[in-house]
Parts: C-alpha cells; sequence; structure tokens
C-alpha cells in the first residue's frame, strides 16, 4: 500500500496545459510540476528498503477523458548518516602474582 502524500504538501505547483493532436482522438496534454519537502527515514539491516508513494495533482479527468500517464520523480535534496553498530570487547589481562 502506498504512503499517500496531502496535495496541499506539494509546493511550487504548475500545470500548463497544450492543445495536440494526440493518438485515439486526443486532444490536450497536461504537464504537472510540483515540489514535496519531507523527511525520509530508511533503516533495513538487509541494506536495501523499498517504499512506494502517492499524491494526487493535476486535472480531475474521467475514464473517457484520460489516454495515458508517464510520471518522474527525483530527490532535489539529500543526506545521509551512517550507524554502524559497535561491538564493544573487553580484554581481560591476568597478572601472575608469585606463590609466597
Amino acid at each position: 500500500m502506498p504512503v499517500r502524500i496531502p496535495t496541499n504538501q506539494v509546493v511550487n505547483l504548475q500545470q500548463i496545459e497544450a492543445v495536440v493532436a494526440g493518438p485515439d482522438g486526443a486532444n490536450r496534454l497536461f504537464a504537472v510540476t510540483g515540489q514535496l519537502d519531507v523527511g525520509l527515514n530508511a533503516f533495513t539491516p538487509s541494506g536495501t528498503q523499498t517504499q512506494t508513494f502517492s499524491v494526487l495533482i493535476g486535472p480531475v479527468l474521467t475514464r473517457q477523458q484520460f489516454f495515458r500517464a508517464i510520471c518522474t520523480a527525483s530527490l532535489a535534496k539529500t543526506s545521509f548518516r551512517v550507524r554502524q553498530e559497535i561491538t564493544h570487547r573487553a580484554i581481560f589481562r591476568r597478572r601472575c602474582l608469585p606463590a609466597l
């Protein structure tokens, strides 16, 4: 199940509508861009993790009006911290005293 992101968290939302001569009678092209500032935290012992996010932006279309959608996303601001588990090993030294 994807993590739903509320539309009001998208900033700098911009939409362009163009008239086109597309396939199967498609005559409109919508280009929608925006920026989402969120903090993502990931931790997994195996070294890989997958997360899916969903956000609804752009015009609301009926099934008959919709032909196809293409979406891309990229990380614009990243930082990371490597956390290593530290194993403490105690070293015991035995001191042998001479017998009296």
